[in-house]
């Protein structure tokens, strides 16, 4: 399994334990992961699910702020820039603003 398959199951790991408790809604190649509880930003956040596509993703990324706006919600992501690598560029044209960015550890058995 290469690094970028390795980060990707790890992100897909995390986004099916949190849609357990989330409210869950698909928008294009993105999934909103919603608490129903409460507006905390870090319990609130948007994931990739699919490839991109350059030519939508402005179109996507505005249903998406609607639907963080109809939940009052504050749109975020989370995701692994590993399998993402175009991902931060298309959400800072879009008028997003980085947060963070955390690296991650991955450790194999070896």
């Amino acid at each position: 399994m290469t690094d970028r398959e390795l980060s990707r199951q790890c992100e897909l790991n995390a986004n099916a334990a949190s849609a357990t408790s989330r409210l869950v809604i698909e928008v294009g190649p993105f999934q909103a992961l919603l608490d129903p509880t409460t507006d905390r930003i870090w319990l609130n956040y948007a994931v990739p699910i699919r490839p991109i596509d350059p030519l939508s993703v402005a179109t996507d990324l505005l249903e998406l702020e609607q639907v963080f706006a109809k939940h009052k919600r504050t749109i975020r992501f989370e995701f692994n820039a590993l399998p993402w690598p175009e991902l931060a560029g298309m959400l800072e044209q879009a008028g997003l603003v980085l947060q963070a960015s955390h690296p991650v550890m991955v450790c194999t058995p070896d």
